[in-house]
C-alpha cells in the first residue's frame, strides 16, 4: 500500500470525509498536487479543506494552476492567492480560508481549535474534522487503528 493510500484510509477509517463528494474531490486533489513541485503536508491539509463543497474545490484548482504555472517551488504564490481571495468570503468560510492558510504557513503544525470559536455551527463540522486530519496528515504512524 501506498503512503498515499494509507494516509486517505486513515481519514477515511476516522470518518472524517464529510461525504461521499467530499472523499472522491480530495483524491482527485491529492493526486493532482502529488505532481507539484510544492507538494507538502500543509497542501495535503488545504486539498481535504477545499475538497468539501465544490466551490471551495474549483478556486483552490484555480490557484494550484496559476501557483505552478508561475515557477514556484514553495507555496508562497498559492499562499498569496488564497489571501486575495479572503476579502470576497463570508465570514464562515474566511475562518476556514485562514484556517488552510496557516496549515501552509506553519507546516507541520496544527492550528489551535480557537478556529471553532469564531465558526457558525454549518461550518464547525469541516474545521473540526480538518484539525484532526491535520494531526493525522503530520503523524500518521501514531494515528490509531479505528475502532471497528
Amino acid at each position: 500500500m501506498t503512503d498515499k493510500q494509507h494516509l486517505i484510509d486513515l481519514l477515511a477509517g476516522r470518518h472524517l470525509f464529510l461525504s461521499s463528494l467530499h472523499y472522491t474531490r480530495f483524491v482527485q486533489l491529492y493526486d493532482t498536487i502529488e505532481e507539484l513541485p510544492f507538494f507538502c503536508g500543509g497542501l495535503i491539509k488545504c486539498a481535504f479543506v477545499a475538497a468539501w463543497i465544490q466551490n471551495f474545490h474549483d478556486s483552490f484548482l484555480e490557484d494550484l494552476t496559476i501557483a505552478s504555472e508561475s515557477g514556484c517551488q514553495d507555496t508562497s504564490r498559492l499562499q498569496e492567492l488564497l489571501r486575495g481571495r479572503l476579502p470576497s468570503l463570508s465570514p464562515g468560510e474566511k475562518t476556514v480560508f485562514e484556517m488552510a492558510l496557516a496549515f501552509l504557513e506553519h507546516p507541520g503544525q496544527t492550528p489551535s481549535d480557537s478556529f471553532l470559536l469564531q465558526l457558525s455551527h454549518i461550518w464547525v463540522p469541516i474545521a473540526d474534522n480538518a484539525l484532526a486530519a491535520s494531526e493525522i496528515i503530520d503523524h500518521p504512524d501514531r494515528a490509531e487503528e479505528p475502532e471497528e
